[in-house]
């Protein structure tokens, strides 16, 4: 278990944001999730509600679809 899934979630997100936002120097920015996963900054998903940055499967934990359904939604909601 990560250190950071230890955390409350405010000192967690607040951890990733100075993470996110404070490499000077380096190419990549790079945030890690709450289960240990440190990933570039544009592969995180973030939650718009919480902010907090998710991998991908801890993402779709989070937000309870998998990549996948929310897929199969927007082509059922497009017109053809």
């Amino acid at each position: 278990m990560s250190t950071l899934a230890l955390m409350p979630k405010t000192e967690r997100v607040a951890y990733q944001f100075r993470e996110a936002m404070y490499q000077e120097g380096e190419t990549v920015q790079q945030v890690t999730c709450a289960c240990g996963l440190t990933m570039p900054l544009r592969f995180a998903f973030k939650c718009l509600y919480c902010c907090e940055f998710f991998c991908q499967s801890c993402g779709e934990h989070h937000f309870g679809k998998t990549r996948a359904q929310y897929e199969n939604e927007r082509k059922e909601k497009v017109p053809a």
